[in-house]
Formats: structure tokens, sequence, C-alpha cells
């Protein structure tokens, strides 16, 4: 019974001392765990951090690389550069003909102006020409008028003196040469005279 005693107690015993090292042990494992679980958490954080931080890095790269343009859009950007050169350079060309073509219309309009102006000038003169040239066809006319006037009564002077001399010789035919004629032979030579 002893012995049997001794054997148990030393199986508790062993027991015991296999409970307790397995209480160790599973602390131990805890321990490792909660340490394991904390370096898990912490490498996750640290992963997330870098994750943002990546992300952060990407989003920037991305907003950067949407302003920069594809090949695509380098080849309309420098065709729209070529048309801008071409709309320019014409631009250019055309300022320089609109440039020479409005000094040439200044030049021909201060050309004209200065032909008015002498033709203005001309028109006065030719106005007072006119004006002098009337005024002397006026006097001329007045001055004709005068001497016809001067030459009708002069004529009318003559014919009368003529006539009162035509008169006078027939009275001197009639009494020299016609004494006894008849009235006819009178009047022909009277009318003859007059004549």
């Amino acid at each position: 019974f002893k012995a049997e005693n001794a054997s148990l107690a030393k199986l508790r015993i062993e027991r015991e001392s296999a409970l307790e090292k397995l209480r160790k042990e599973i602390a131990d494992f805890e321990q490792q765990k909660a340490k394991e679980l904390a370096r898990i958490e912490e490498f996750k954080k640290e992963e997330m951090r870098k994750l943002q931080k990546e992300r952060k890095v990407f989003e920037k790269y991305t907003t950067v690389a949407r302003t920069f343009p594809d090949k695509k859009e380098r080849e309309e950007i420098q065709t729209l550069k070529q048309r801008i050169a071409d709309l320019r350079e014409d631009l250019k060309r055309k300022e320089t003909k609109w440039s020479s073509t409005h000094g040439r219309l200044r030049s021909q309009i201060e050309m004209l102006v200065r032909e008015n102006t002498d033709l203005r000038e001309e028109i006065k003169v030719m106005e007072r020409f006119r004006l002098d040239a009337w005024k002397r066809a006026e006097a001329i006319e007045s001055s004709l008028e005068v001497e016809k006037k001067e030459k009708l009564a002069n004529t009318s002077v003559r014919f009368q003196n003529s006539q009162i001399s035509s008169g006078t010789q027939v009275e001197k035919y009639k009494k020299n040469y016609l004494p006894m004629q008849g009235k006819r032979l009178h009047d022909l030579f009277i009318k003859h005279f007059r004549m």
C-alpha cells in the first residue's frame, strides 16, 4: 500500500509538474502570441502608412502625368502651333500690304485735295475772267448801241439833207431845163432823184 501511495504521489507530482510546465508553456505562448500580434499590428500599421504614402505619390504622379500630353496630344499641339505661326505670318503680310495700300491711298487723297484746290482756284480765276469779259461785252454792246444810234441820227440828217439837196436840184432842173414839160415827166425826175 505504501508503495502504491508512493507511486501515486510520484504520479501526482509528475502530473502537477507537467501541468505547471504546460501552464508555463501556455503563458509563454500567450505572451509570444501577444508580442507577435503586436508586431503584426505594427507591421500592418507601417504597411498602411507606406501604402498611404505610395498612394499619395501615385496620385501626385497621375496628376502630373495628366498635365503632360501624350503622343496624340503632342501632335495636335504641334499642328496648332504651326497653324498659329502660319496665321501670324499671314497677318504680318496682310499688315504690310494694308500699310502700303494705306500710304498709297493717303498720297492719292492728298494729291486729289491739291488738285481740287487748284481747280477751285482756276474756277475763281475763270469766273473773274468771265465777269470781266461780260462787263467788256456789255460796254462794247452799249458803245455799239450808241454808235448805231449816232449813225442812224447822222444817216437821217444826211438823208434829209439829201432830200433837200435833191429837191433843190429838181427845182433848178425844172426851172432851167423843163419849163414847159408836163406833170408826168416832172414826177419821173422827182422819183429818180429820190432813189
